[in-house]
């Protein structure tokens, strides 16, 4: 098979990953989900990893959840990190500052809504801009490995824990998912095709497979570069099949997948970088 390569300058991509990110808070803004959100609301579940309950015992989400105004600051400061990173992408001081205004957000969000959507990837990307070469470089390299191994052992858990469902199960599951469009008799164009789909069980349960099967070849990438745009573009086309039957959206991944498909001749440009 022809090797399909990307020649983008690491400029370019780097600048598309900023301006991502950018485009994704200012949609969440947009949607109310800003810091400010937070003044006087309540925090439900702080998750099971305890590298996180270190940034609630700091304190921060008090002062956010206590003082009127702080979170919306926050909140503006880091959509003009955002922007000014979309212009000058390799400023080190900028990347930490957003960094850390990204992740105070994922998990102030999180532990509201006691829900985990495990979208880091919104904030773990700008992890390699904190670097100078050649550290930068190794930083990029993990962060690849790590967007594999997060996709592969999402795979790996529904292969294990999954082997064995039975028809339908699927269908139940999209059935439960969009009960309350269809109570609210929503427009939403997805719907007559979830009608057919949970009417479906074997198809349902088809695709459900082939979502896992996209998950699990990304194993091909821990080990040559050389499918690595039809690994992106499986990724690409997995988060498009979530939102279309499970309406959970994935702009907060798309700057985390640039990574997996970044060629890897074009590090050495970020040399005249720093």
């Amino acid at each position: 098979m022809k090797r399909v390569q990307l020649e983008w300058s690491a400029l370019s991509v780097d600048r598309l990953i900023w301006i991502v990110l950018s485009l994704e808070w200012g949609m969440m803004m947009i949607s109310g989900l800003n810091l400010g959100k937070f003044y006087g609301a309540g925090l439900f579940e702080f998750g099971i990893d305890p590298v996180y309950w270190l940034f609630f015992f700091s304190g921060i989400p008090k002062r956010i959840h206590e003082v009127n105004g702080i979170g919306i600051g926050l909140s503006v400061l880091a959509g003009l990190s955002l922007i000014y990173g979309s212009i000058n992408p390799h400023k080190r001081r900028n990347a930490g500052l957003a960094l850390l205004l990204l992740m105070v957000h994922y998990l102030m969000i999180t532990a509201h809504m006691g829900h985990r959507n495990f979208q880091t990837g919104s904030f773990l990307i700008l992890i390699p801009f904190l670097f100078k070469q050649p550290a930068q470089k190794f930083a990029w390299e993990g962060l690849r490995y790590w967007a594999l191994l997060f996709y592969l052992s999402a795979g790996l858990y529904k292969l294990i824990n999954y082997s064995e469902i039975p028809n339908g199960y699927f269908s139940a599951l999209l059935r439960k998912q969009w009960l309350l469009y269809g109570i609210e008799h929503s427009t939403d164009f997805r719907l007559r095709w979830m009608y057919w789909l949970i009417g479906q069980p074997e198809f349902s349960n088809l695709v459900f497979w082939m979502g896992c099967f996209l998950e699990l070849f990304c194993i091909v990438g821990l080990f040559t570069r050389r499918m690595d745009f039809w690994i992106i573009f499986g990724l690409f086309t997995l988060h498009a099949g979530i939102w279309l039957t499970m309406d959970i959206g994935f702009l907060g991944q798309i700057a985390f997948l640039i990574v997996v498909m970044y060629p890897p001749n074009n590090q050495d440009q970020r040399e005249s970088f720093n």
